[in-house]
């Protein structure tokens, strides 16, 4: 019962101390805060309120040096969404000479169309609006894409009827934690698709996720919101959870989705869940309460975190589960029964592991137990860590021995998805013609996914039209929640259980929904059930993954568990994301000397980026350790260590390893001589000469003892000091700041070279040897901009080069090679891959520079012709205006 006491008496409200004469720049106890490599500085002026519900939002004036005075916002975060012109002296001309600046302050240009041109259109209407004229439609991008807004500058007969339309995905932050608040979703029209507001206890829990779109719905005596609850135990684990779910959804096989609703259907119920665990983190219990109520039990052994679904008999005990898992820990099949016995096969859903720990097959039904090619099954290929093709085979005749084929190959930003019968006949195989054939564009627009539908054989009926655009619309998980059209019409919506698992489901047309393959956490599900996640498969029905963690014991002892059971506030994009301490060691032996890794981590907080770094080697590393110097871009050939040593010797590799070690010369910058037959032999070694204060070779021979010696004399007496690998920086990203804006840091400019700059000061102060003068410039770690930046240094600052080399390598042009080291002021992360790269920067809502867009290019004239790079001849590529610039 709430009583008087319950409520403030009253609230008192401090009043500010506004800015004196002269303008000062003084608050209540506030100053301009320090200003970064941009030069900007900004300040607020806070407006103490009473608390409510355990939080306290912030309600502010704020004042920026680059943006002026914010608006008056209370909560965690104010913004409006507006375009202004840009003018040079202030004064806005309104005519063509006036540039338009988007909402977040990037320069906006005009779409153009195929032939380099504007290419207005002209419209009377918009949507269910009928306008009493005809507006002349021209879209606008801007010209370093950023958050892929869709803009529209509609101009009417007079100037007084001109506006603008934006179609954006809004994500809010609360400016202290960086917790994501809001994720809102609208059309230009100002129709509201999705508005998630979170809601979080002191630690970063997620509390609540409710949606303002979700209106009040009543069914069978219930009545529904958008409104999702959770609570933790003592461990941060989640133990209960509240939302809706279709009415429809009573007790169904894992791998079979709930019965699509129709968008406006009310025929939604509640639903409760509750979890219990055991001391070591194993799921024991998942009861829920809703459309159709059951208890799902799990057994674990009790010498390890293995664990398998309890039979309905309940007979399974913990000495049974060892023979549900192989020696590896790979779970051996998916649905709970006897436990596996003989061969894999014999079991429906059975589970085929290959050497290297890959998921080979899954029985989806069996018919023989000697004979796999007799049996319905799923088949995967890899190559790398990744998984590049998925192929499902479906007995329509056994008769005939007549076999329905899904095949879909995963390439770099598109997905080649085939659909055949053939005739199986002992070893003989007669393809039939392809019913489907489906290329599917990928890529990501900050946050937000992209996939567009090309169908060059048996496109579906209902579906609208061809090269089909979607969009996608995630949550704090990366789950997609909303599909959209190319004209913000939504398309399907979805939620999720906490483990995953789909709760409501509905879509416009049944067609359409069949062709939604990316669900919980961004992953893509399987018609096993299973998500596929990189490093490891998931089982949301289990809510565990069905192989222990690859990376060993980075993320506790339990290698089964999905992020320490706490799935509604964490993701894991891979299923093995090396982070912390375990991140920190592989940084140390790879990529930066661990004396080096604490000034790098305050160059990263006092100036707000974020850094990336190429990996060095161990052996690099050792060099630096041993006070070698660093390269530069004038210095281009390979370290010697032993892989570079068995390339060029051959046979004789150990022994000139040998060699190698005893002169001192691992780790080293070799000269390599060409001397035939496409092999190669080390004629001396990079060095900086001391003396001259040149950067030469020094010349040995790897079989003359007399030169080795001599070399090493020369080191001792500090007249040479060898080269070896620098710091290769990848990228520098500046961190969201007040504005939610993050900037891009330019080659040359004043940003990229303080940044530099301040690293190689740090290294100095705890590395004597490693002086900052610029006499000593070979000894500076870091001697060269980011790689993000090197495109654009190119097709700026070596113009006639890339022109006469038509383009710039490819290989540096684009991002990679991976494994990358991040660090966000004192966090490491290693991103083994490029969907990993663009994940961690997605998740912190922070997109790629513009070169480094996951779109491929043949999409680019229907998004933006200056995104992406060009191919320009074998190994080359261009920005698409420097593409441009060449064939004119």
């Amino acid at each position: 019962m709430l009583t008087d006491n319950a409520f403030p008496s009253a609230v008192s409200l401090t009043p500010p101390s506004m800015p004196k004469g002269g303008g000062a720049l003084t608050g209540m106890g506030e100053s301009l805060g320090q200003a970064g490599p941009t030069g900007l500085a900004s300040m607020a002026l806070p407006l103490p309120i009473s608390a409510g519900r355990g939080f306290s939002p912030s309600l502010s004036l704020g004042y920026s040096s680059g943006g002026g005075n914010s608006e008056f916002g209370l909560g965690w975060a104010c913004g409006t969404m507006r375009i202004s012109r840009r003018t040079s002296h202030g004064v806005p001309q309104y005519n063509g000479s006036d540039e338009f600046l988007g909402p977040e302050g990037e320069v906006l240009v005009k779409t153009l169309s195929t032939d380099d041109e504007p290419n207005p259109t002209t419209c009377s209407a918009y949507g269910d609006i009928t306008f009493s004229q005809t507006y002349s439609v021209t879209r606008y991008q801007p010209r370093t894409e950023g958050s892929f807004y869709r803009l529209e500058y509609w101009f009417g007969d007079t100037n007084d009827d001109d506006f603008w339309l934006l179609h954006t995905t809004v994500y809010s932050y609360e400016p202290e934690t960086q917790w994501l608040v809001t994720v809102t979703a609208q059309r230009t029209d100002n129709t509201v698709l999705q508005a998630l507001g979170y809601g979080y206890d002191n630690t970063g829990n997620v509390l609540s996720v409710s949606d303002g779109t979700v209106a009040s719905r009543y069914w069978r005596n219930q009545a529904t919101d958008g409104v999702r609850m959770f609570s933790y135990d003592a461990l941060y684990q989640l133990v209960n959870a509240t939302g809706r779910e279709n009415a429809t959804n009573t007790v169904m096989p894992y791998a079979s989705l709930p019965a699509m609703a129709q968008p406006d259907s009310s025929q939604y119920v509640n639903y409760t869940r509750t979890y219990l665990y055991d001391d070591s983190g194993n799921l024991q219990t998942l009861t829920h309460t809703g459309a159709g109520n059951f208890t799902r039990k799990m057994t674990t052994e009790t010498t390890s975190s293995r664990s398998v679904q309890q039979n309905d008999g309940g007979a399974q005990s913990p000495d049974d589960v060892a023979g549900w898992f192989d020696s590896n820990g790979n779970l051996r099949q998916l649905q709970a029964g006897s436990p596996p016995s003989g061969s894999l096969t014999a079991q429906q859903d059975a589970l085929e592991w290959g050497g290297s720990d890959n998921l080979q097959s899954v029985t989806l039904l069996s018919r023989s137990s000697t004979d796999m090619s007799q049996n319905d099954r799923e088949v995967y290929q890899y190559s790398g860590s990744s998984r590049v093709r998925k192929q499902t085979r479906t007995l329509v005749n056994g008769g005939s021995g007549l076999w329905a084929v899904d095949e879909v190959r995963y390439l770099a930003g598109m997905e080649l998805r085939r659909s055949w019968q053939e005739t199986v006949s002992g070893s003989s195989v007669t393809p039939g013609a392809v019913t489907e054939e489906l290329h599917v564009v990928t890529g990501q627009a900050g946050r937000a996914g992209i996939r567009v539908l090309h169908w060059e054989t048996g496109m579906p009926d209902d579906i609208p039209a061809n090269d089909q655009v979607r969009w996608s619309v995630d949550d704090n998980i990366g789950s997609l929640s909303l599909e959209l059209d190319v004209e913000g019409q939504v398309i399907s919506r979805e939620e999720y259980y906490p483990f995953g698992g789909t709760a409501v489901w509905s879509a416009r047309s049944e067609v359409e929904a069949d062709y939604k393959v990316v669900r919980y956490s961004g992953k893509e599900r399987d018609g096993t059930g299973l998500y596929y996640y990189g490093h490891r498969y998931y089982a949301p029905w289990l809510c565990r993954w069905v192989s222990a963690d690859p990376a060993s014991e980075v993320d506790g002892l339990n290698l089964f568990r999905m992020v320490r059971n706490n799935p509604v506030s964490f993701s894991d994009y891979r299923g093995m994301l090396k982070t912390g301490e375990d991140a920190r060691r592989e940084v140390a032996k790879n990529f930066i000397v661990e004396a080096h890794m604490a000034p790098i981590e305050t160059v990263s907080e006092n100036n707000s980026v974020i850094l990336s770094f190429r990996e060095a080697g161990k052996y690099t590393i050792e060099a630096l350790q041993r006070d070698a110097a660093a390269k530069g871009h004038n210095i281009l050939e390979k370290t010697i260590k032993p892989s570079s040593l068995s390339s060029a010797y051959g046979e004789r590799a150990n022994e000139m390893e040998e060699k190698a070690k005893s002169a001192g010369l691992i780790g080293m910058v070799g000269h390599w001589v060409d001397i035939g037959n496409g092999t190669k032999e080390i004629k001396g070694i990079w060095v900086h000469d001391t003396l001259t204060h040149e950067d030469t070779v020094f010349k040995l021979s790897m079989d003359n003892a007399e030169s080795l010696k001599s070399f090493k004399m020369q080191v001792r007496l500090g007249n040479i000091v060898p080269f070896t690998g620098d710091y290769d920086m990848h990228d520098m990203r500046g961190m969201k700041d007040e504005n939610n804006q993050s900037e891009f840091i330019k080659p040359e400019s004043y940003a990229e070279k303080a940044i530099a700059h301040a690293i190689n000061e740090g290294v100095a102060a705890v590395d004597p040897v490693r002086h900052l003068d610029q006499e000593h410039e070979h000894m500076h770690v870091v001697r060269h901009g980011p790689q993000q930046n090197f495109l654009g240094y190119r097709e700026e600052y070596e113009t006639e080069e890339a022109i006469k080399d038509k383009g710039s390598l490819a290989v540096v042009a684009n991002p990679g090679p991976f494994p990358i080291a991040i660090v966000n002021k004192t966090d490491w992360t290693i991103v083994e891959n490029l969907e990993e790269w663009g994940t961690y920067f997605r998740d912190l809502n922070i997109v790629q520079p513009p070169h480094w867009s996951t779109l491929p290019q043949s999409y680019h004239s229907q998004m933006n012709k200056n995104i992406g790079v060009v191919e320009t001849r074998t190994g080359m590529v261009s920005s698409p205006a420097f593409a441009r610039r060449l064939k004119k």
